[in-house]
């Protein structure tokens, strides 16, 4: 965005204890801010992802983070909020009421996502109230899937809610990457929680065990990301699993050129709008991707793109087992380039500059 003469900051909590901090974009001005949860406190931490809602606070456990965010604020000439985690939507609702242009983001539908449902019915019913409140009085609204688009526009007034996708950076892939193994190496890049389940994966891994003799002698199933203690324990089993952990971008983007297929993973609950932003890497890099995913937004723009299976262990290990075995030939996704993060930022721009006038 600099090259286009927008000062950029990015206000955000403080990295949680225990917490491994990735990456962070050096063009990027970024003001990290002390945040009142569960995350934060010592006596409180947590390990992320092992539930669903937390039942304590509303809408969410980053509540505690919001006073000290309008604390920190700077004049801006527009706002962007970009949830999960929801709560930050009441910032953009504050700064809205006091004449500020705001763009509300949602990276997932908050009342349908994955995250699931509240305890108390009284708590669905406030955040359906709350989720209408943001969508129609954001000056814009961005999705990252068309169906969620489509969706909110079906529910709310606002007419001015369009789909940004996530992208990827060409310079990622300014890389040479590692040498194909002799094995066949299906590679997942991500987190494995209690959000983002892979216990079908599991049972398909144990499956394919059972039918393939000496299955680790030609086969690798390989983790780049976090995966929590519950899982890798059963995935350690595997003798033909390894787990890299978190990556530098590059190391990792390596890493996933020297694989033969990618795995991308959706439970039946994130199916249904969700475009992780991995799919994007996954599609620039030209290697064949299994989908392993419920009928939704996904699976409708990866269409034949993909080998697609639904979540069910015995289809799953079915499709590795083609994979292993006939291989597949790469059918290379059109147009993958205006998804680069310079053309993706340009759709911001534009969007930008049209709330700024009206």
């Amino acid at each position: 965005m600099k090259e286009k003469g927008l000062n950029v900051k990015v206000f955000t909590p403080k990295i949680p204890i225990n917490y491994i901090l990735k990456e962070e974009r050096e063009e990027v001005s970024v003001k990290r801010i002390y945040s009142l949860d569960p995350f934060h406190i010592p006596f409180l931490s947590i390990e992320g992802g092992k539930g669903k809602r937390d039942f304590i606070s509303f809408p969410d456990n980053k509540i505690g983070f919001l006073p000290f965010l309008i604390n920190n604020l700077e004049k801006s000439d527009i706002f962007i909020t970009s949830s999960p985690p929801f709560s930050i939507h009441l910032a953009g609702l504050f700064l809205k009421k006091r004449g500020y242009k705001w763009i509300a983001e949602f990276r997932d539908p908050y009342t349908d996502g994955p995250i699931g449902k509240y305890l108390f019915p009284f708590e669905n019913s406030i955040a359906k109230s709350l989720e209408k409140m943001v969508v129609e009085k954001a000056d814009a609204v961005v999705t990252l899937s068309f169906g969620l688009e489509k969706e909110f526009k079906k529910r709310y007034k606002n007419k001015r809610i369009i789909t940004i996708t996530n992208g990827y950076s060409e310079s990622d892939f300014l890389v040479h990457p590692e040498e194909k193994e002799e094995k066949f190496v299906l590679t997942y890049l991500g987190t494995l929680n209690k959000t983002h389940k892979p216990d079908n994966i599991i049972s398909a891994l144990e499956i394919l065990s059972w039918r393939i003799k000496n299955l680790e002698e030609i086969f690798k199933f390989r983790v780049i990301g976090y995966v929590i203690d519950d899982y890798l324990k059963v995935l350690n089993k595997f003798p033909f699993f390894r787990y890299e952990g978190y990556l530098p971008r590059k190391e990792a983007i390596k890493k996933m050129l020297s694989s033969h297929t990618l795995l991308l993973i959706l439970t039946e609950e994130e199916s249904r709008f969700a475009i992780p932003g991995k799919t994007f890497n996954y599609l620039r890099s030209g290697i064949p991707i299994l989908l392993v995913s419920g009928d939704g937004a996904l699976k409708e723009f990866l269409k034949e793109y993909s080998i697609i299976s639904r979540n069910e262990p015995e289809e799953i290990a079915s499709k590795i087992k083609m994979c292993l075995e006939k291989g597949i030939k790469k059918k290379r996704f059109p147009n993958i380039e205006k998804y680069e993060w310079r053309n993706i930022s340009q759709l911001y721009y534009e969007l930008i500059m049209k709330c700024l006038k009206n």
